[in-house]
């Protein structure tokens, strides 16, 4: 996982993302472990890797960044952040609620309330799966593991299928087909599988 993380990184500087440039390791062990504590959470191996790295905070005040996008068009959020949200959001709608079940830990946000989140309940048979939640669907599987996310996403970017016109934010190229191409990339999951009908969920961590 950290070589994988660490060769998207390197794709994203040299797709002109601002986001690599303002990126730091941080021992974050304490306050990742604290996250364990959350209802239904057990924290993933790979989401402790990705945990070990953040936005230096006074780099992005000195070139002017807020928030910049890391990946799936949002940003990287901290462990305070993910408590946080976690805390606001999952199981809004009761423990049995399939929209943003408890267990599930956002890792990127796009301030909108859309997250990609982590399934970090230990039972499910999808332990560790990347999940996108999309604000008035819910939650549905787009990676088998962290892993699998950031290759995929780093294949993205050498097909030039994402690219970052400014620092901050980037763009889908050829948007028409960016939907059937990431999805030859990523294997057919269920977050594509349900095209022609995105507004539906695929309950699959139970």
């Amino acid at each position: 996982m950290e070589s994988i993380l660490n060769e998207y990184i390197q794709k994203l500087k040299s797709s002109g993302a601002g986001s690599a440039n303002v990126i730091k390791k941080v021992d974050n062990k304490y306050k990742v472990e604290s996250l364990n504590s959350l209802k239904k959470v057990t924290v993933t191996n790979e989401l402790k890797v990705l945990l070990s790295i953040e936005y230096d905070s006074d780099l992005c005040y000195e070139l002017d960044y807020f928030e910049p996008e890391f990946a799936w068009g949002m940003y990287l959020m901290d462990v305070e952040e993910i408590q946080s949200a976690y805390d606001e959001i999952s199981g809004l709608n009761g423990e049995d609620d399939p929209y943003c079940p408890l267990g599930f830990l956002p890792i990127l946000s796009d301030n909108g309330g859309n997250y990609i989140m982590i399934n970090c309940i230990s039972q499910s048979p999808t332990y560790g799966a990347v999940y996108d939640m999309c604000e008035g669907v819910g939650v549905n599987m787009l990676a088998t593991n962290l892993t699998h996310f950031f290759k995929c996403l780093s294949q993205e970017l050498t097909d030039e299928l994402r690219t970052f016109e400014a620092p901050q934010l980037s763009e889908c190229i050829d948007i028409k087909n960016w939907f059937d191409k990431m999805s030859e990339i990523f294997g057919n999951t269920p977050y594509f599988i349900r095209k022609g009908k995105m507004d539906t969920q695929i309950i699959d961590w139970k």
